[in-house]
């Protein structure tokens, strides 16, 4: 066992990985401040040294112009962790401490690039354990990845404005933790690099020339312009978030473009007064598939509002593990809850709570990948009256991973159902004042009304069905709440259930 001290004592303890017949690659983490960050730099380093436990590293930390007591702070002393210390006495613009930061670990094979205002997610919220960079260094060492994308977004202004829904239609592969993504525009924080590869591809150094000052669009020109990486992937859902609240000036955006605004205003939407447009709105400067952002906010797909995901939180680990990351890449607002006897009763005041007309109800161990909910919306505007991804018709049951064009359904599991809250239905909490039965009754009512209950094709979906491998198939008085399904919709003749 291995422990790493700091200042006020031991700092952390891990199992001894550090094996001298092994030859661990050193990593070199580059972290740029800058500004009154002096809080946020301590936060960023300790959730680093305390979340990632791939040793060793060397973590350079390049100072640039900041204008608190930052250059007072003093890095921990952690086993396996080599501190350099640069500083400027004036900030010389993002591109150059970008290059000045990475400089630092230039001799280091691979390099971990983040600005201070990122915070590495604890393994239970991100889903992956401490172990995870020394996997991703071995994943990149089979040579077919150069660059891996590393940011999670937390909340939907944040993936408007850094266009996280387009980034995950080019998704040409998915290898574990891992997604294939050629088309990546580039953003060097937070990323991990084969350092050479990206030199000599012409990504890195940034143009240092066309930086702006901040606060103005051209402050990101040297991001947005520069070669992009070669052999681009994105790590699943991500393992540092951005350590600060979007401004909600961000939900109007452009009014142009809409809520995704125009790719020059790479941290926010630069607004005339008047017309409310982009500075730099018809420069033509737009990342590709700009069109079809346009007609995704005009057609209503991905509006903010449209769609909100109720869940029913019974274990947050699991919900942290699953069904939270999905949320995250989805332009949807958010409701969970907790329930202890009545899941009928919930769901409807969820249903009465929120705005949007779409609305889903998951449980917290459902994993989708991004485009479900999109789909989703489109066969119910369509004139489906609910929508899931497993279903039962004729006794047998219906998996969106075993279609490939939707198909019609007697009934839904509860494990997703998504709704139009316009239809005016509602779950019977009085007949199924339990656990069971509820979503079936409700596709009952739905094919009363004259209309379709639907399973949707969709591709990497998964439900780990945590409830079924630890309760079975019967519990909660399954067959009692079967019965009064049968009676309930009898003139329905046989009802299959999942």
């Amino acid at each position: 066992m291995l422990i790493g001290y700091n200042r006020a004592g031991p700092l952390l303890v891990w199992p001894c990985f550090f094996n001298p017949e092994v030859c661990m690659e050193v990593v070199g983490v580059s972290i740029l401040t800058n500004e009154r960050r002096r809080h946020k730099l301590e936060r960023c380093v300790d959730s680093l040294i305390r979340y990632c436990y791939h040793r060793p590293l060397v973590v350079a930390v390049f100072d640039n112009g900041s204008t608190d007591d930052t250059p007072e702070w003093e890095p921990p002393e952690v086993y396996g962790v080599e501190w350099r210390r640069d500083r400027s006495d004036k900030d010389l613009g993002c591109a150059a401490g970008t290059n000045r930061a990475i400089s630092m670990v230039d001799d280091c094979r691979y390099g971990l690039h983040i600005e201070s205002d990122f915070v590495h997610l604890h393994p239970e919220i991100s889903g992956h354990d401490r172990l995870w960079l020394r996997r991703a260094v071995e994943f990149m060492e089979e040579g077919e990845c150069d660059y891996l994308y590393l940011r999670r977004m937390c909340d939907p202004e944040e993936m408007r404005v850094h266009w996280w829904s387009q980034w995950m239609t080019k998704i040409t592969e998915r290898r574990g933790d891992y997604l294939c993504c050629p088309a990546f525009w580039w953003s060097n924080n937070p990323a991990l690099r084969r350092h050479e590869a990206l030199v000599d591809h012409g990504t890195l150094p940034l143009d240092e020339r066309i930086d702006g000052p901040k606060g103005t669009p051209g402050w990101s020109q040297p991001e947005l312009l520069t070669k992009r990486p070669s052999k681009s992937w994105l790590h699943h859902w991500g393992v540092f978030v951005h350590d600060r609240v979007v401004p909600a000036r961000v939900i109007d955006g452009c009014g142009k473009h809409g809520p995704y605004g125009q790719s020059t205003c790479k941290y926010g939407f630069y607004l005339d007064r008047e017309e409310r447009f982009c500075v730099s709105c018809d420069d033509d400067h737009g990342i590709e598939d700009m069109p079809d952002h346009q007609r995704r906010h005009e057609d209503g797909s991905a509006s903010p509002k449209l769609v909100t995901v109720c869940t029913i939180i019974t274990d947050r680990n699991v919900y942290a593990r699953y069904l939270r990351p999905c949320i995250m890449t989805c332009c949807v607002e958010e409701r969970a809850g907790t329930c202890q006897t009545c899941v009928a009763k919930t769901y409807n005041e969820m249903l009465e709570s929120v705005g949007s007309r779409f609305v889903v109800f998951a449980h917290p161990d459902v994993e989708f990948e991004h485009g479900a909910i999109e789909k989703g919306v489109e066969l119910l505007k369509g004139g489906a009256g609910a929508v899931g991804l497993v279903g039962a018709v004729d006794g047998r049951e219906v998996h969106s991973s075993g279609i490939s064009e939707p198909k019609e359904v007697d009934t839904l599991d509860s494990c997703f159902l998504m709704v139009d809250k316009d239809t005016g239905l509602r779950f019977d909490e009085v007949t199924f004042d339990g656990l069971h039965m509820y979503v079936e009754d409700y596709c009952c009512q739905v094919r009363d009304a004259g209309k379709r209950c639907v399973v949707m094709p969709v591709e990497w979906y998964w439900h780990a069905s945590t409830t079924l491998r630890q309760e079975g198939t019967c519990w909660g008085n399954y067959h009692s709440y079967k019965k009064r399904l049968c009676r309930k919709w009898e003139k329905l003749g046989r009802i299959s259930t999942t």
